[in-house]
């Protein structure tokens, strides 16, 4: 399987499974009585479905993002470490500069 592949269906899972915690704390500490509203329905299933189905995919596509925008470096290489965090593709190089302003006086 490519290395970019197996990249995002890793970051895809960690989203969606954050996402589903987030929707499991939001109906077990009942923030402003969402969870009793939502699981008190005569449709409960249906909104549960939908909660689990939007938040993973709002998470799911927040997650490879990020992991997109961290830079990693998909070039083959032969070490096989299959690590998490992904390689820094540049090291910025910053140095502070001074910047004239005029007096008001």
């Amino acid at each position: 399987m490519p290395k970019l592949f197996k990249f995002m269906l890793k970051n895809i899972a960690i989203g969606i499974a954050v996402g589903w915690s987030f929707v499991a704390a939001l109906l077990y500490f009942d923030v402003g009585g969402f969870g009793t509203l939502v699981l008190n329905s005569s449709m409960k299933w249906v909104a549960l479905s939908m909660l689990a189905l939007f938040f993973a995919v709002t998470f799911g596509s927040a997650a490879v993002a990020s992991a997109v925008l961290l830079g990693h470096d998909f070039t083959d290489d032969e070490s096989g470490d299959d690590s998490y965090l992904p390689e820094r593709v540049f090291e910025p190089d910053l140095q502070p500069s001074l910047i004239p302003i005029k007096n008001r006086r």
